[in-house]
């Protein structure tokens, strides 16, 4: 698990490999926490706005290293921001991706 971490931070800003359904669900509720708290609270600042964007960027890169992991190509995130079906929502955080080595990486360890 400490491995896994260690990778995970490693590529912040990468969408390159795979990533498991567990950091995805960890990082969707996160960001969905996070939202809410700046979208409920008007004494945010600049900075917490500024770490929104930067978390926004990072919640597409995740995306498509899901989609990698599920061997499906990164291009269909524009399909997940179009129309965010939920039960495209459901698929990300529960499905297991690919047990074994695909065209994007091997599995991740999680």
């Amino acid at each position: 698990m400490i491995d896994s971490t260690i990778n995970f931070l490693k590529s912040f800003f990468s969408f390159k490999g795979r990533i498991g359904r567990l950091h995805y669900t960890l990082y969707t509720i996160g960001m969905i926490f996070y939202a809410t708290y700046i979208s409920h609270n008007n004494n945010v600042t600049t900075f917490f706005h500024l770490i929104f964007i930067i978390l926004a960027i990072k919640s597409t890169l995740i995306l498509i290293q899901r989609l990698h992991d599920l061997n499906i190509n990164g291009w269909w995130f524009i399909f997940y921001y179009i129309f965010f079906p939920p039960l495209l929502l459901l698929v990300l955080c529960f499905f297991k991706g690919t047990p074994a080595s695909n065209k994007y990486g091997v599995p991740p360890t999680d």
